[in-house]
């Protein structure tokens, strides 16, 4: 029986220069070796993907994060600037990929497409295109988008560290579009595309200084 094909990798070339990338400079000077190690896991995490592609949902980044040995919000938050900085890209079904990572791997994709499979069957061959008709022939159930109230988007913003300003702006950007982003691509996954856009430092609540903790109290 041929054996199946792949569409991933065991390994992917590392530069000896990867630190020295500009984007990937930001990264290291905003988080540290934090962001470093985050984004060479990550390649990691792709390249052992199907199709160098990885759907990360919240539950993902629960797993993730505990894989990469840091906090689920640290993670969030650098997944979110990887996007910003355009390391990594994302669609609104929370798959994310390296555009960069994807073109160097296609020559190992078209090494095995263009390969011929030794010992086969017209047996094997025949039930091979069989399972490929009934694989075809599989519905996909698509989850149906429900739209957040705006209380759960306050909700879901303030206990992750972020302001209930920045949920409310959220909220009314896409319910006025109705739930159609930027790109003119629906929303599916809400929680993701407020990770992915929205939860940046300049929309996280800022601590209470001393002088407001003071404030009506005695100095």
């Amino acid at each position: 029986m041929a054996r199946p094909k792949r569409h991933n990798a065991d390994y992917f070339s590392h530069d000896a220069g990867m630190r020295n990338d500009p984007k990937v400079k930001a990264l290291r000077n905003k988080f540290g070796n934090d962001g470093y190690a985050v984004w060479g896991m990550m390649l990691e995490v792709l390249t052992a993907s199907d199709y160098f592609t990885r759907s990360i949902d919240e539950i993902e980044i629960e797993i993730l994060s505990a894989d990469f040995g840091i906090k689920p919000e640290l993670f969030s938050e650098i997944l979110s600037y990887m996007v910003r900085l355009r390391l990594l890209q994302t669609g609104d079904n929370c798959e994310y990929l390296s555009q960069k990572l994807s073109d160097r791997m296609q020559s190992v994709v078209d090494k095995r497409r263009n390969s011929k499979p030794k010992g086969v069957s017209v047996t094997e061959s025949t039930q091979s295109k069989v399972k490929e008709s009934k694989v075809n022939k599989t519905k996909v159930i698509k989850k149906e988008f429900i739209p957040p109230t705006i209380e759960e988007v306050i909700e879901y913003f303030i206990p992750k560290g972020y302001t209930r300003e920045a949920a409310v702006k959220a909220f009314n950007y896409y319910s006025t579009t109705d739930w159609v982003d930027g790109q003119g691509k629906r929303v599916l996954s809400w929680k993701q595309k407020m990770i992915a856009v929205w939860f940046k430092e300049e929309n996280k609540a800022k601590a209470p200084t001393n002088s407001n903790v003071r404030q009506g109290g005695r100095i």
